[in-house]
């Protein structure tokens, strides 16, 4: 298509935006003479400007809804980037309320499932298709129809070194959202594997972030000789995953990373994950699951656990 502003709203999760890498390939092959606009959450701002698909990466305001000078504000940014397609890969109540704001210009091709965009998308099993398979069939009513594979070998650490990580490794990652304790396996089963898995000759790197410090204390406590890790970027987790013969992990963003990076993954999930709408794409995934996390054995994980 000629040169045109094209804006993609996809405000997250981490773990939707590894996911769907591929189909952002694909649009940025699509409108190859375009400038393309990726409108995110603030969090994946460092992330998502790696990505070498878009032009622009913009922050969204995300206001609350009787934050009225915060609509006005995103009203007025969204309205200065002269966009003539969106990709809504958000499908929100919070996007309806973008399409209204901008559905003044009648000229606007809105790819999504508003009910009078024009290049409408919507399945009446709409939430009980895995992402990734209802964004394909989204952008192919836009004419896109060539979809590459997820990718993400331009995420890396150049300044970390792997050889300071003795081999044989592998990944845990014991943490998740804060807020939901039930996507959480016990840390103290996390440093119990990495204690078998020493005596073995398998080392354990741990990753995480600030607010899984706690988790890796306890998991250092049963098993000294684990190399914390957390703290790391994104870069890094992805660098980690090329060496590492495998992963045991939470169902939480870092893990898609490792599986797009072709980390074979030993997955652990409570009732509240559906592994066939959200399977991390990329590598082996063996999920393991429990209606309460917290009956998952030790033993049943580590004789389970795939790797390369």
């Amino acid at each position: 298509m000629s040169k045109n502003h094209i804006l993609v709203i996809k405000h997250g999760a981490l773990g939707d935006l590894v996911q769907l890498t591929g189909i952002f390939k694909s649009i940025r092959d699509f409108h190859s003479d375009s400038a393309i606009t990726l409108l995110t959450d603030k969090k994946f701002q460092t992330f998502t400007k790696q990505m070498p698909y878009f032009n622009n990466i913009w922050s969204d305001y995300r206001p609350h809804f009787w934050d009225l000078r915060g609509w006005l504000q995103i009203a007025k940014l969204l309205r200065s980037g002269k966009f003539c397609r969106v990709y809504d890969l958000q499908s929100s109540d919070r996007t309806s309320v973008y399409y209204f704001l901008m559905s003044l210009n009648r000229n606007l091709e809105w790819s999504g499932n508003r009910l009078k965009g024009k290049l409408r998308y919507k399945d009446p099993n709409f939430s009980n298709i895995p992402v990734v398979t209802r964004v394909i069939r989204q952008v192919s009513l836009a004419g896109i129809n060539k979809i590459y594979d997820l990718d993400i070998s331009w995420l890396h650490e150049k300044s970390f070194n792997l050889d300071k990580v003795k081999k044989p490794y592998v990944i845990l990652v014991p943490g998740s959202s804060v807020h939901l304790k039930h996507k959480r396996w016990p840390a103290e089963n996390y440093g119990a594997i990495a204690q078998s898995l020493y005596k073995k000759g398998i080392n354990s790197v741990v990753i995480g972030t600030e607010v899984d410090k706690s988790a890796i204390s306890q998991i250092k406590n049963i098993c000294k000789e684990v190399i914390d890790l957390s703290g790391g970027s994104l870069g890094l987790v992805a660098t980690l995953a090329r060496g590492a013969i495998g992963a045991i992990a939470n169902d939480t963003g870092p893990t898609y990373i490792l599986a797009a990076a072709g980390c074979p993954i030993t997955w652990i999930l409570s009732y509240h994950t559906d592994p066939k709408i959200v399977l991390p794409m990329g590598a082996k995934v063996l999920p393991i699951k429990k209606e309460n996390i917290n009956d998952i054995a030790v033993e049943k994980v580590e004789q389970d656990m795939i790797t390369k």
